[in-house]
């Protein structure tokens, strides 16, 4: 039968690599080895010049502790003294957790000094008893990640839907994952789908509730597999309900871990963000409309009418889309349709209008709502829209001559038609000649 070795004494972990300004915890461990124990004393030296040693608390192995002194200013160590009220046990297990402070950086050992001593169930020390310290690296502080809150438009009109972008930068380190607590005002704003990016293939949870103005985010990586980068977490679509502004903002408070963290993938107790990520405030406005005018050449001066389609696009219009059709008559020579109101826009967003009447070439105006009743320059003004374009394919050519020839005498062609007379004849000829060539301004 072999005989039981001496307890042992060990720090634990044996290596650690931590950052400057990071507090870390060190376990006391002892191995009994089915040794009867009655009482471990142990002092623990530091440099003091680069760890500080905030507190020893007692382990689960001991009832009582006997001593428990620190000094951080002369000697650089930490003394304690734990027992069984007097009693003995043969259990191993944690006798203290030293806490500790990265002070600067630089490389040493946490080293047993001093008196280190088990005793056993005599109150004697045991004569072979190994106590092994460990070895730590303070590394340079972690540049903090960032996460961020980004939408194409801060200002947005009542009913639109929109997306907002959750973001993440790691700033180099390497991250476990994300935690993100989500607030906003659910009388402007609620919350209509919700879209992972796939930055973390594991998620763990997301729901959101419009009533109570959250919306929460579990997402960590794959086991054994940090995310060092930057790349999109969630794209949540909201709708705007009702003119006003809100804040989305993360929900953070420093150390606590149950609302919008970043998990350092090195130490789960480090959350990377180090201050409130910014809100993005969003202007929930009326929005605004756009009156435009055009004009038709007429050669023969009779009164026609012709029907132009108005088609919107711009960084806000989720589609092109034609509304309403806009009938005029073409007075004699130069003549303007009416400005009518197109639909609703948003502030400061530039949009293109594009004017397409069947015969003439297409033709495009960009401008800017800022008032929320007109373009800058007030009503936008397409001047007189170019005849010659019988197959809208957006130039005057051949191809054009052809389909007036093929139209010849009919009186049903509105697109070959370009004087408006009610015929297809010589006159639509000379006509396109005198544009021939000319294409598109969009």
């Amino acid at each position: 039968m072999a005989l039981a070795a001496d307890p042992t004494v060990t720090l634990s972990p044996a290596s650690s690599t931590v950052y400057q300004g990071q507090t870390f915890t060190v376990n006391v461990e002892l191995a009994a080895d089915s040794n009867n124990h009655s009482e471990t004393t142990f002092t623990v030296a530091f440099d003091k010049a680069v760890l500080r040693l905030d507190s020893i608390s007692q382990g689960s192995l001991y009832f009582n502790q006997v001593a428990n002194t620190i000094d951080n200013v002369t000697t650089g160590t930490g003394t304690a003294t734990y027992n069984f009220f007097g009693g003995s046990q043969s259990t191993s297990g944690t006798v203290a957790t030293l806490q500790f402070t990265a002070l600067a950086t630089g490389t040493g050992s946490l080293t047993f000094t001093g008196t280190n001593q088990v005793l056993n169930s005599g109150s004697t020390a045991f004569a072979s008893s190994v106590f092994t310290g460990s070895a730590f690296t303070v590394n340079a502080p972690l540049s903090a990640s960032v996460l961020t809150l980004s939408s194409s438009y801060a200002d947005w009109s009542q009913g639109d839907s929109q997306t907002v972008t959750i973001a993440l930068d790691t700033q180099g380190n390497q991250v476990a994952g994300v935690d993100i607590d989500l607030t906003f005002n659910p009388a402007v704003l609620q919350i209509t789908n919700t879209n992972w990016a796939g930055l973390f293939p594991n998620q763990q949870g997301l729901t959101f509730n419009n009533s109570t103005r959250t919306l929460s985010v579990s997402g960590v990586v794959n086991e054994g597999s940090p995310y060092n980068g930057q790349g999109t977490v969630l794209t949540i679509t909201f709708q705007a309900l009702a003119i006003g502004s809100t804040n989305i903002d993360f929900a953070w408070t420093s150390g606590l871990t149950t609302d919008t963290n970043i998990v350092d993938y090195n130490n789960a107790n480090i959350d990377m963000l180090s201050s409130d990520p910014a809100a993005l405030v969003i202007t929930v406005s009326s929005g605004g409309t756009l009156d435009f005018t055009f004009g038709l050449l007429d050669f023969l001066g009779d009164l026609t009418t012709k029907t132009g389609t108005l088609k919107v696009s711009g960084p806000n219009v989720t589609t092109n889309w034609s509304s309403p059709a806009q009938s005029g008559t073409i007075p004699n020579l130069l003549g303007t349709i009416t400005s009518h109101a197109l639909g609703t826009f948003t502030y400061g967003v530039a949009y293109d209008v594009i004017i397409a009447v069947p015969g003439y070439l297409k033709t495009k105006q960009n401008d800017t709502i800022t008032s929320g009743s007109n373009p800058v320059s007030g009503t936008m003004d397409f001047g007189d829209l170019t005849p010659g374009d019988s197959n809208g394919d957006g130039v005057n050519n051949s191809f054009d001559l052809s389909s007036v020839f093929g139209q010849w005498d009919s009186s049903f062609s509105t697109n070959a038609d370009f004087n408006g007379d009610g015929t297809v004849n010589t006159f639509d000829v000379a006509i396109l000649y005198q544009y021939f060539n000319l294409v598109d301004t969009i």
